[in-house]
């Protein structure tokens, strides 16, 4: 090669088909298509064959209201603060009944001032790190369901 100019233009050449070369991963298909356009066509076929069988749109979110039935819900909530102090509790097998009555017993308490980490409802409960833990559970779900009006009101 005497001329330098064909030369440099045929390593251009060269160096141009070598890069589309490359950029052209997609092996074709028996049809002459390559298999990047087959999943494209395949892909939006199949979202419109969707959208045709399912024009409806998911119903928005609402909020529900809360449950009624106060005593379900500060049981559900006292139930898992109790679960929450694992081996801790001493009253694993309380019943429904008894959270219930001690749950009113600690809003009577926190109503008539007594101060939060001295409720007891419990009898018999010892202080662990200055509080009584299972009448703190109670109380603290009693506050959430029986006398909300105290919430953040304790002493």
């Amino acid at each position: 090669m005497k001329n330098p100019t064909k030369a440099v233009a045929l390593a251009a050449a060269l160096l141009l088909a070598m890069t589309l070369s490359a950029c052209g991963d997609d092996a074709p298909s028996s049809s002459g298509e390559s298999t990047s356009t087959q999943s494209r066509t395949q892909s939006s076929t199949a979202e419109s064959e969707a959208e045709s069988e399912s024009p409806e749109r998911p119903e928005p979110l609402v909020a529900q209201s809360p449950p009624s039935d106060t005593d379900a819900q500060f049981l559900a909530e006292a139930r898992d603060r109790l679960a929450g102090l694992g081996s801790a509790t001493t009253i694993p097998d309380a019943s429904d009944e008894q959270l219930i009555a001690a749950g009113h017993e600690a809003c009577d308490a926190l109503i008539s001032q007594q101060p939060f980490n001295d409720v007891s409802v419990i009898e018999g409960e010892e202080r662990v790190q200055g509080s009584f833990l299972d009448s703190a559970a109670i109380a603290s779900a009693g506050i959430l369901y029986f006398c909300p009006e105290i919430n953040g009101k304790t002493l």
